[in-house]
């Protein structure tokens, strides 16, 4: 039992590392990317949304 608990726990560290990572990784990308783009990300978006 201790042993699954212990690696359920790993799992989910790694998750969340994964995650920030990810968080990290976009917010580099939304600082650094022109404008235009960021916004014809979010026209496509709209669009494709309904």
């Amino acid at each position: 039992m201790d042993k699954l608990l212990a690696t359920h726990e790993d799992d989910r560290i790694d998750s969340v590392a994964t995650l920030q990572v990810a968080i990290d990784v976009t917010r580099e990308g939304l600082v650094t990317a022109p404008s235009n783009r960021l916004t014809g990300g979010a026209s496509t978006r709209g669009l494709t949304k309904g």
